[in-house]
C-alpha cells in the first residue's frame, strides 16, 4: 500500500513539474511573440506615405509596391520574422519574400491609418506531457506619428487597404 502511495505521489510530482516547466516556457515565448508583434506593427507604421504629407493622398501608410508586397507589409513582415525567430520546417529563417504559413508566420494589414500585425509561432514544449507543441500568438497595432505646427483634424480615411484578404488578422 505504501509503495502504491509513493508511486502515485511521484507521478503527481512529475506531472506538476512538467506543468510548471511547460507553463514557464509558454510564458516566456508568449512575451517574445507579443514583443515581435509590437515591433512588426511599429516597423510597418514607420512607412509613411510622403504624398500624404503634401495633401496629395488620403492614406497615411505607404501602400506602394515593394517586391510583391506593399511597403508597409515588407517592413512589418521582415521585422516580425526576425523578432520572433521564425523558421520553416527545415530550420531556415523566414523572410518577407517567402510565404508566411499559418502557425509560424507574420500577417500585416492596414486601414490606411494604422498597421495591424499578427505573429504566430509554433513552440515545442520542453516536457511535452500535455502535448508536444503549442501555437503562441501575439497581436498589436501601431499608427505613424507625424508632426505639425498645429493640431489638425485627421483626414486619414478608415477603409481597407490590403493586398489580400486578412483572414486571421483582426
Amino acid at each position: 500500500m505504501i509503495m502504491m502511495m509513493a508511486l502515485a505521489f511521484a507521478l503527481f510530482l512529475f506531472g506538476l513539474v512538467a506543468l510548471v516547466a511547460d507553463g514557464a516556457y509558454l510564458y516566456v515565448w508568449s512575451a517574445r511573440v507579443q514583443a515581435a508583434a509590437q515591433n512588426a506593427a511599429q516597423a510597418g507604421a514607420n512607412s509613411v506615405d510622403s504624398q500624404y504629407l503634401y495633401g496629395q493622398s488620403d492614406h497615411l501608410v505607404d501602400l506602394g509596391a515593394s517586391g510583391g508586397l506593399m511597403a508597409f507589409e515588407r517592413g512589418c513582415v521582415e521585422i516580425g520574422d526576425e523578432s520572433a525567430q521564425l523558421t520553416d520546417s527545415a530550420g531556415v529563417a523566414q523572410t518577407a519574400d517567402r510565404p508566411q504559413p499559418a502557425g509560424n508566420g507574420v500577417r500585416c494589414v492596414t486601414d490606411g491609418c494604422a498597421v495591424f500585425a499578427s505573429v504566430e509561432k509554433t513552440v515545442r514544449l520542453p516536457l511535452g506531457l500535455f502535448g508536444e507543441t503549442v501555437v503562441v500568438r501575439g497581436v498589436y497595432y501601431a499608427a505613424p506619428v507625424i508632426g505639425a505646427a498645429t493640431a489638425a483634424p485627421a483626414r486619414c480615411r478608415a477603409r481597407a487597404w490590403v493586398s489580400a484578404a486578412p483572414a486571421t488578422v483582426p
